[in-house]
């Protein structure tokens, strides 16, 4: 699953993000963990969840996660990343990770969030120079899951003409039996209100071509402009509903425009 947390485009584990060049820090600017969030992802459409996160600091040299037990206790250790050697010495700044996303078949949804259970995570960091030495902060993980968005089948788009592509508001949390028969969304948790949603049109055939932004919640609906639906496209629309902790769920169609002369 790509995003972006824009979704960021993230996969396991994998994405590491550091300044290169000559390392000077001024002895007056103080460490700073300026980023610390957990959150859970779903897509609707292969029925698979993963547990995300990111940080991002003044330059440290080792990071960890620390979760709550099964009883909601604190101190239990999720993750933990050390730098070696250059990057050791040169310092990380910011660090994404994506868990594996096995289908709901496979691994139940249930069992996913007993695995990672709601509260505070902390994210503590141990910087490589400067005051503090060590910071830590937190984010509460929740099991408040929106819905993924239920798109409007374009069928064959006109190639070359603007596509309004439309989607339901989502207004209940997800359940596997489909969209909208889940509990009412505000029942959840009324603060973790839903902030927008996030499109990917993507063509695979020919040339790679992805367009992705952000819509504003309450509206479903954006345009697509008819400069990038060129003929003889294959691909697919996704849209996701993200709410302010982060939880999002996502959904997808396949579209194609209409053939070349």
């Amino acid at each position: 699953m790509t995003r972006k947390l824009n979704r960021l485009p993230i996969y396991a584990l994998s994405v590491l993000i550091f300044s290169i060049g000559t390392t000077v820090w001024a002895d007056d600017e103080a460490n700073e963990l300026s980023e610390c969030d957990v959150f859970i992802e779903i897509n609707a459409t292969d029925e698979d969840a993963g547990w995300q996160g990111i940080l991002d600091a003044s330059p440290w040299r080792s990071a960890r996660v620390i979760g709550p037990d099964e009883k909601g206790r604190n101190g239990k250790k999720f993750m933990e990343v050390s730098a070696h050697g250059a990057a050791r010495k040169q310092g990380m700044t910011e660090y994404q990770w994506e868990s594996a996303e096995p289908e709901f078949d496979d691994f139940s949804l249930e069992d996913f969030l007993e695995r990672f259970p709601e509260g505070e995570y902390k994210c503590d960091v141990k910087f490589i120079d400067g005051e503090p030495k060590r910071e830590t902060e937190e984010d509460e993980l929740t099991h408040c899951l929106p819905d993924g968005p239920e798109i409007t089948d374009p069928g064959e788009l006109p190639a070359g003409t603007d596509w309004n592509v439309m989607w339901d508001a989502v207004t209940t949390q997800y359940d596997q039996d489909g969209p909208g028969l889940g509990d009412p969304l505000d029942e959840c948790d009324p603060e973790d209100e839903l902030v927008k949603y996030t499109v990917t049109v993507e063509f695979e055939n020919g040339d790679e071509k992805v367009m992705d932004f952000d819509v504003i919640a309450p509206a479903t609906m954006a345009t697509i402009s008819g400069d990038f639906l060129e003929c003889g496209l294959e691909g697919k629309v996704e849209i996701g509903a993200i709410l302010d902790s982060g939880n999002a769920t996502f959904r997808e169609v396949e579209i194609a425009t209409s053939d070349c002369p």
